[in-house]
């Protein structure tokens, strides 16, 4: 079954920003990241969804994880 989480990741790849608000509101992490590794906000970048990236920096997510994220995804050290 899955979990906050793993609906919250959904919902950001998707980029329905009113499903990420109730998501967290109901106490998904905003640092939450898929199965890979990849951070939701990495994701909603790579995805193409500002305004979910946005709604995201709202709630503190954790904006070093693109970095982080960008140089795994290419295989930067």
């Amino acid at each position: 079954m899955p979990t906050l989480d793993d609906n919250l990741i959904t919902e950001v790849v998707n980029g329905d920003v009113e499903k990420v608000k109730e998501l967290i509101k109901d106490g998904a992490d905003v640092d939450a990241k898929n199965e890979a590794g990849f951070s939701a906000l990495y994701l909603a970048f790579k995805h193409g969804h500002p305004r979910v990236a946005k709604c995201l920096y709202r709630r503190g997510v954790d904006f070093t994880t693109l970095l982080t994220d960008f140089k795994k995804e290419h295989g930067i050290p």
